[in-house]
């Protein structure tokens, strides 16, 4: 139809003398007919109905349409016949090649998303003394009343939060900010804030946005504020001291990652990561933002903040205990042994003198929600055997590790 219709000089069709004008219209929508003849017979049909009885229905049609040439030799077309081939010995092809062993780009999330897959099934007295445990906790917390200064951010939640935090810690107080000590402060910070939440999508509760505004300011301050240890405070850190969002990546070799289970075990941390049935070997790039790498006391500490709401707004909640299971329950533990390997390994490439016993710090992971509201609250923290390090290390590099 194309060719037909859009032809700038000249459109050349082959076609049979013998195509039934009558039958092509009457046989309009048949599968077993060919478009090309059906349109040529139904065209024909239309000349043939006006032709006179002594013309031929092609002739018609050259009559009736002027610029159509018809020509009527025989084409002399030829049926096709395949070639008459001998048989022949058959060749043996040659074995395919081995496939290339997969190499992919690994993170904290996509092993995680990993683990639901290949976990194995736990027994069910395990099972059951977690249970157990959960009730124990709600029995000793029913006295302790939800926080205020927790239970009014309650509604806000989830990842889009979280972000809309971590670029406000980040950012640190603007360059025109007052110590919170002044009143002034919180009206001078919810702009910004405000500008964070909206470009993150997260909506205020109708009637107490003004209330929750200076909540989240409230929340900021107290995580940049607190002593989070003794002669330790983020806001007092010098900006040579902090690298915010300290992106790493590292080469992972054959690292048999289904021994993984079996090296924690060995520490006394074999419940942050499941056993693996079927052996599982990694090979690529690990990748992965801290939130914050900062130098503190003579070493280098890798600190994380988390958004997680946590039980039901207690302060309990946010407790030593209670953050012990929340770091076990998200594998936030095994995160922190990965930023404190990527961070071992940066050290070792940035320090002449680099000494792991004396450089490398702690890991801290900051429930933020938490943070500045008693004693301890709100601050995980731990310094991992160096003989960990050193372990997991190896087993990036493929190397056989003896927990």
């Amino acid at each position: 139809y194309v060719a037909m219709t859009r032809a700038r000089t000249r459109c050349i069709v082959y076609a049979f003398k013998d195509i039934d004008p009558v039958g092509a219209v009457d046989s309009i929508g048949n599968p077993d007919r060919g478009a090309l003849d059906v349109l040529l017979g139904a065209a024909l049909h239309g000349a043939t109905s006006k032709q006179q009885a002594d013309l031929f229905p092609w002739d018609t049609f050259a009559m009736a349409v002027p610029s159509l040439q018809i020509d009527g030799d025989e084409p002399g077309f030829h049926a096709y016949r395949a070639r008459k081939v001998e048989s022949a010995e058959r060749v043996a092809r040659a074995p395919l090649p081995a496939l290339r062993p997969y190499h992919g780009h690994y993170s904290f999330s996509g092993l995680t998303r990993m683990r639901a897959a290949t976990a194995v099934e736990a027994p069910r007295w395990a099972e059951d003394e977690a249970m157990a445990a959960s009730a124990d906790n709600a029995a000793t917390v029913v006295s302790d009343p939800p926080d205020e200064r927790i239970s009014v951010l309650a509604h806000l939640k989830g990842p889009r939060f979280g972000d809309a935090v971590h670029q406000l810690l980040e950012q640190g107080r603007s360059a025109d900010s007052v110590p919170p000590a002044q009143r002034a402060h919180y009206a001078l910070q919810t702009d910004r804030i405000a500008t964070a939440l909206d470009q993150q999508s997260v909506t205020l509760e109708t009637g107490r946005e003004t209330e929750q505004l200076a909540a989240v300011a409230a929340l900021l301050d107290r995580t940049l504020d607190s002593e989070l240890a003794p002669g330790l405070r983020l806001a007092r850190l010098a900006p040579t001291a902090c690298r915010p969002e300290f992106e790493f990546a590292f080469v992972v070799d054959e690292a048999h990652w289904h021994r993984l289970h079996q090296l924690l075990d060995a520490y006394g941390f074999g419940d942050w990561w499941p056993a693996i049935a079927e052996k599982r070997v990694l090979r690529g790039m690990m990748k992965g933002f801290m939130d914050l790498v900062f130098a503190w006391d003579g070493r280098y500490h890798v600190l994380d903040y988390k958004t997680n709401w946590l039980g039901e707004g207690r302060l309990s909640d946010y407790a030593p205990a209670a953050l012990d299971g929340a770091m076990q329950e998200h594998q936030y533990g095994l995160q922190a042994l990965i930023y404190t390997v990527a961070l071992h390994r940066y050290l070792g490439h940035r320090l002449g003198d680099y000494d792991p016993q004396t450089h490398l710090g702690d890991s801290w992971y900051l429930f933020v929600r938490g943070v500045g509201l008693g004693h301890g609250l709100g601050i995980w923290r731990t310094r991992f055997p160096q003989a960990l390090v050193d372990q997991l290390d190896a087993l990036f590099d493929g190397q056989e590790v003896s927990a």
